[in-house]
């Protein structure tokens, strides 16, 4: 699992295309953050949403940290499946422009596929909770500067996905467990995409005193990854032996009756785990 450097996203006046451009993409240079003087900053106006979808804005400046005051996001997720992330600002109507791509329902979550950089692909995965979109990024996205955050339902039918009933893959291949402790099992096609032709089953065993696993098989292989968890109430923290030059590892779970969804950091991204729910399997001991 490696990580490799990728052009970053455009946000500068002059080099960035409106949305009525016939190359609706953006080109692609360095992010720089502009000094604005905020006092006297219109909000930033968005294009009008010309057909039947849900609009999702941001519900805090994700991109400030990066760019300064004045620039606003939201995600436009039409009814035939296509969808936009906009970029507005307030400075300058001009810096205005789009990334589409297709979206569709994966299990209890949406999967967002980007139309930019086709051999590299830009995915995403959005849970919804509520009226809150709560979006990541993979890891040739996060290189690319895009900023994983929540956005808030502002107008449209919110998206709605059917949560199917709870099944634990048979995962015969995983070794019996020495000591004791509780499996949660992640569905087959999470980490299918590895090496093209291997698909990776992965589960966490979470043992009794405080240590866990989280275990990878298929194509004849297996390795696992170690560390210890605490939990606090319904927040289950994730403490790595691994570690990269990028950073320290980290990862949080959260228990949602019989699921544990996991969230991976950034550097944790770029290596390519991948964010996903956990099914707790009935056999653990």
């Amino acid at each position: 699992m490696t990580s490799h450097a990728r052009p970053v996203l455009a946000f500068v006046a002059a080099v960035c295309c409106s949305i009525g451009c016939a190359d609706p993409t953006p080109p692609v240079t360095a992010l720089r953050a502009v000094p604005v003087d905020t006092t006297s900053l219109p909000s930033p106006s968005f294009p009008a949403v010309t057909r039947s979808a849900a609009v999702y804005r941001e519900s805090t400046p994700l991109y400030a940290p990066l760019l300064g005051s004045g620039h606003a996001t939201r995600y436009v997720l039409y009814d035939d499946g296509s969808f936009a992330i906009q970029f507005a600002s307030a400075r300058n109507a001009a810096e205005l422009f789009e990334y589409p791509g297709r979206w569709a329902v994966t299990g209890s979550s949406l999967t967002l596929a980007f139309d930019a950089n086709p051999t590299e692909p830009w995915i995403a995965t959005a849970v919804l909770r509520g009226d809150s979109l709560d979006v990541s990024y993979n890891s040739d996205m996060v290189g690319s500067d895009f900023i994983d955050g929540t956005y808030v339902l502002e107008s449209g039918p919110p998206v709605t996905v059917h949560t199917p009933p709870l099944t634990v893959p048979t995962t015969p291949e995983f070794p019996a467990l020495t000591r004791s402790g509780v499996v949660y099992v992640g569905q087959p096609e999470l980490y299918a995409w590895v090496g093209h032709d291997i698909h990776l089953q992965s589960r966490y065993v979470l043992y009794d005193d405080g240590t866990f696993e989280l275990q990878f098989v298929g194509a004849g292989q297996s390795f696992q990854y170690l560390g210890r968890w605490t939990r606090a109430d319904s927040l289950v923290t994730f403490d790595w032996d691994g570690w990269s030059l990028a950073g320290p590892w980290g990862a949080t779970g959260a228990l949602e009756g019989d699921r544990l969804v996991v969230k991976y950091n950034s550097v944790m991204m770029m290596s390519d785990f991948v964010d996903g729910a956990y099914v707790r399997s009935p056999t653990a001991s």
